[in-house]
């Protein structure tokens, strides 16, 4: 009986000690995404899905909660139609209590019943916002970003040829805001801004368009940064101008180290907070089967059989493209071509020019 006894008591201690012993799970981090039609993911045929905040969701995973608080027509100042501070989407985003906002406002502000009447209420009324959303959150400190706005492409639609003055005056004054408040501009414009197919009417990205919107933000918000990338030009085999100074240039971690060797001597220089890097090095002569390294602390990339030489663009239309090979008697004309030194770099296209919609 008496080992019975201490065997339910020995029960008893671990199924209390089972109950008792605290949580230790953390939190998920909250990012509130605020925004207009862009963020709301207007046009896009399965909005649920593919919006950029639902996006920014899968990237992040699940120690982050995402929530979408954008709004169709939203303004962000607060005097003229449709302020964002009167919409549904913003009282939820208070109540939603984020660790992080991402801030992409402005592009409606550009209505004529708006910029020329309030716009020196615009740094402001932009301020305020910021405090507001600051004082909803529970973190001590939470973290904010505000995005240049998405470009204006589509003249066909409701942006008239004379808000685009307003819209590039937004732009700035944005850029102004944050640097007077020391926050991270992430950037809606550069990925968008040569890729009208992704613009659903010239202004609204489509699904594709927001996931390019979506990795800008994971950069950031989930350190998602790329340890080294090249732009594809830079490869195995390719030609750089003599005689002019050679200009490389890619993306890596913030505030990275990136160190280039070639010709025998070494150069180095540091990305910017948006993980940019850009490098300029000496001129050189007539080179042949050269080689190049780049790299970080976390990667390195090796390119081989670089020559130094006459770099030559050539654009056109169809007739520019057209192969070789599919012209009558191409493929002897391939045969018989024996120059090694000519190399050629064929672009990639992105989206067809012949517009038909």
């Amino acid at each position: 009986m008496k080992i019975r006894n201490r065997i339910h008591l020995i029960s008893i201690i671990i199924m209390t000690m089972l109950l008792t012993t605290p949580s230790f799970s953390k939190e998920k981090t909250k990012v509130a995404c605020i925004g207009n039609s862009v963020t709301f993911g207007a046009t896009i045929k399965d909005r649920d899905h593919d919006n950029y905040p639902t996006q920014l969701q899968e990237m992040l995973g699940d120690s982050f909660l995402v929530g979408n608080f954008g709004h169709s027509g939203a303004r962000l100042m607060q005097k003229g139609p449709n302020p964002y501070i009167q919409t549904e989407a913003y009282q939820k985003a208070l109540q939603f209590h984020a660790d992080i906002f991402v801030i992409h406002l402005g592009l409606n502000d550009t209505d004529p019943r708006n910029w020329p009447h309030y716009r020196d209420r615009f740094v402001s009324d932009f301020y305020a916002l910021i405090d507001t959303l600051k004082a909803s959150s529970h973190h001590p400190n939470p973290q904010f970003y505000i995005c240049k706005e998405s470009p204006v492409l589509g003249l066909k639609t409701f942006i008239p040829l004379g808000r685009i003055a307003w819209y590039d005056q937004i732009v700035e004054t944005t850029t102004h805001i944050a640097s007077q408040r020391d926050i991270p501009v992430i950037d809606f414009y550069s990925p968008l801004v040569s890729r009208p197919d992704l613009l659903t009417d010239g202004l609204h990205p489509n699904g594709k368009g927001a996931t390019l919107l979506a990795h800008e933000v994971a950069k950031y918000v989930g350190n998602q940064f790329p340890a080294l990338t090249l732009p594809s030009i830079f490869q195995d085999g390719m030609v750089l101008q003599r005689n002019q100074p050679i200009h490389l240039w890619g993306e890596a971690t913030p505030k990275e180290e990136v160190k280039i060797k070639f010709l025998g001597e070494r150069y180095q220089t540091k990305t910017r907070e948006n993980g940019k890097w850009s490098i300029y090095l000496p001129k050189q002569k007539v080179e042949k089967d050269q080689e190049m390294t780049i790299s970080t602390s976390k990667k390195q990339i090796h390119i081989k059989e670089i020559s130094i030489g006459d770099v030559w663009l050539c654009s056109g239309q169809s007739n520019m493209s057209f192969p070789l090979r599919s012209s009558q008697h191409g493929e002897k004309a391939i045969q018989k071509a024996t120059n090694e030194n000519i190399h050629i770099y064929s672009m990639e296209t992105a989206h067809p020019t012949n517009n038909t919609a």
